[in-house]
């Protein structure tokens, strides 16, 4: 794999790159060029539609975890009350982060517990209790990830699928096995390996998609378990085989509904 590692991030400050969103319990602090793509924003609902509703505790429980999930600190939240910063306590050390989302080895380096990070030329970058580093050579803001891993767009033979154009693929074509899945579900996880061994040899009859980033599909084609398959003609369903709850699905439940379509 190629990679450019030339850095171009102007070390600009948390504070002064991050956008404010004041809630009644908690403020959210959001610099979103550090943006890894983690998604565990979206956890319980999107965290900037929460901080709004922060008086209640749960919400504001949600809120709390889900930036300190957050692996390149793009969020961070603040108590109004007090104006302490909120941060999870992290031990000194470095990991490769691993999202099934994503099929090549390019996601980010995982630094964390304030762990100085120093450009080519010896100059301190600031320091912070957790940031992600670009492996993918992409980014627009190295060291520093900024998503640029992902999505991923399948090449060669395969149906080229980025954030725009996956309902026009449902629309459209005339077979289509499509997997929805999360990021987050060990369900999905387990069988995502068995239906991309199905799609190397069929790339253009399958589609997956991860349902972090397209909730409103869900709704759609009323997916309520992860990992469900529908087989769709036109967009429309001609069947479909919804995960068991708790269980998800198997081999032997997938091979029945290619053999019988």
């Amino acid at each position: 794999m190629d990679f450019d590692g030339t850095e171009v991030s102007d070390n600009q400050p948390f504070n002064e790159m991050a956008k404010t969103i004041d809630g009644p319990a908690l403020r959210l602090k959001d610099a979103e060029i550090l943006c890894a793509s983690a998604r565990f924003c979206h956890r319980g609902g999107d965290i900037w539609d929460q901080i709004p509703q922060s008086i209640n505790p749960q919400v504001k429980n949600n809120c709390i975890n889900n930036s300190f999930d957050c692996p390149s600190g793009r969020l961070v939240v603040v108590e109004e009350e007090s104006g302490q910063t909120l941060e999870p306590i992290l031990e000194k050390s470095i990991a490769v982060i691993n999202d099934p989302g994503v099929v090549d080895e390019r996601c980010p380096l995982w630094v964390r517990g304030g762990i100085p990070i120093y450009s080519a030329e010896g100059k301190l970058y600031e320091v912070r209790n957790r940031v992600t580093l670009c492996r993918c050579g992409k980014s627009t803001n190295k060291p520093f990830c900024d998503s640029s891993h992902y999505p991923e767009r399948r090449q060669g033979s395969e149906i080229m699928v980025d954030s725009d154009n996956t309902e026009e693929l449902l629309q459209n074509r005339e077979n289509l096995f499509v997997l929805f899945y999360a990021s987050w579900c060990p369900h999905s996880r387990r069988f995502l390996p068995i239906f991309e061994k199905y799609q190397k040899s069929h790339p253009q009859e399958c589609l997956s998609v991860m349902i972090d980033f397209k909730p409103a599909l869900c709704d759609k084609y009323g997916i309520e378990y992860y990992p469900t398959v529908l087989v769709l003609k036109k967009g429309k369903i001609e069947k479909r085989l919804d995960a068991t709850p708790g269980e998800g699905l198997t081999q032997q439940q997938f091979e029945e509904l290619t053999k019988g379509s």
